[in-house]
């Protein structure tokens, strides 16, 4: 017996290794559905995504196209569909047609149900698809010729009522409860018991995309070459995990260091250094002072390499200046930020009678400091900025 779960985009966030750490031995993927009230057929938004998911890590997958069909030939033309969302994939399991939607089905009989049925599994076994039917025991029961479909097609069988679950029905697999819990899926998920080896089946037939005998191609993964240095975030925001891989846990915002917690985490245009790249299949990683980030994988890039702005050099001399800026400029040690702000107190008699180096105060710069992108000038109370990349805060007079 295999432990399957089938899902759609009703479980759009899943940490797929953590799934099969879990003990899931596959999952049936919801691939589209037909919408009852104008018989709109889609593709399931994250079907895709899933398919990918599950073969990478290593779960045999099947799907399933909910059908809302009150007709042979829309049975049809859902057969066709669902066709074009399966190209060029391969399925270890079959391929189902979910019979359930009260709002078009109920009015049939079981014979134009069964017929229903039959017309859209013929068009996918036609196609090489493993095919099957999927519903419930009352439909079964009251709205299905169960004895003719189970005779033709795999059955699926879904049942919530435990100990008391019918078990006189032919199924193949029996999907036992919509309420369960499995490691990386956040909420509840269909949980199914599954009693036929499918795969072996399956590839020994040459369906579902195999070749027959073919073992599964699994897809090749691109390797991306990302090297230590800094970047620049470019998506919304980056999760911050304690290994390289989406298998390792997510940080919270309060674990983080104090520096990445005062910029708002790991968000757009946030730069930071990679003290470490993992370059591993299909994803890069790099160590922060934080965690690991994701740097690309096969769903997007998320940062790039960060180039520092050019920073100007100013020409200042020695000379008399005139604070022109509104706030009183801070007289430091040496020339930069890095040095002490120096008290009033500390400040030369002259210079603390003016109030300090306010605006309108003309004052010697003995001595000038022209730094990449900012000037300090030399005064007898200390050094005063008098130009950098956010403003001019002097001018010689």
């Amino acid at each position: 017996m295999q432990k399957l779960i089938d899902v759609s985009k009703y479980q759009p966030s899943i940490d797929y290794e953590k799934v099969k750490a879990d003990g899931i031995e596959g999952a049936i993927l919801r691939c589209g559905i037909t919408y009852w009230g104008e018989q709109v057929m889609d593709k399931d938004p994250y079907f895709e995504q899933h398919y990918k998911g599950f073969q990478e890590a290593g779960l045999p997958v099947g799907a399933y196209y909910f059908s809302a069909a009150d007709s042979v030939e829309v049975a049809k033309k859902e057969a066709e569909y669902c066709k074009t969302l399966l190209a060029g994939k391969q399925f270890e399991l079959p391929v189902y047609y979910d019979v359930e939607c009260k709002e078009r089905m109920n009015k049939l009989t079981r014979e134009e149900l069964t017929e229903i049925c039959y017309a859209f599994c013929e068009r996918m076994e036609q196609a090489g698809y493993f095919v099957g039917v999927y519903s419930n025991t009352n439909y079964y029961q009251n709205k299905l010729d169960h004895g003719k479909l189970s005779g033709r097609f795999t059955l699926w069988l879904a049942d919530y009522r435990g100990e008391n679950a019918n078990q006189s029905l032919k199924r193949d697999i029996w999907q036992y409860t919509s309420k369960g819990r499995v490691d990386g899926i956040p909420g509840n998920v269909d949980l199914n018991e599954c009693y036929r080896e499918f795969e072996q089946e399956i590839k020994a037939a040459g369906k579902n995309g195999f070749s027959k005998g073919e073992e599964p191609v699994k897809p090749s993964l691109p390797t991306y070459r990302y090297a230590t240095g800094e970047y620049e975030i470019i998506c919304d925001s980056l999760n911050v995990r304690t290994g390289p891989g989406t298998s390792y846990s997510k940080k919270s915002f309060s674990q983080l260091t104090q520096s990445a917690q005062d910029q708002g985490g790991y968000k757009k245009g946030v730069v930071f250094t990679a003290k470490e790249v993992k370059n591993l299949p299909g994803e890069s990683w790099a160590r922060t002072p934080s965690g690991w980030v994701c740097l690309q994988n096969q769903d997007g890039t998320y940062v790039k390499q960060y180039t520092a702005p050019a920073v100007p050099t100013y020409n200042y001399g020695t000379g008399n200046y005139k604070v022109i800026c509104d706030d009183r400029l801070n007289v430091r040690t040496g020339p930069g930020k890095g040095y002490p702000v120096k008290s009033l107190s500390q400040l030369t008699a002259s210079a603390r009678a003016q109030g300090g180096y306010q605006k309108g105060v003309v004052f010697t710069a003995k001595e000038v400091r022209n730094l990449p992108g900012e000037s300090w000038a030399r005064t007898p109370s200390g050094w005063v900025c008098l130009r950098n990349q956010d403003g001019t805060y002097c001018r010689k007079v």
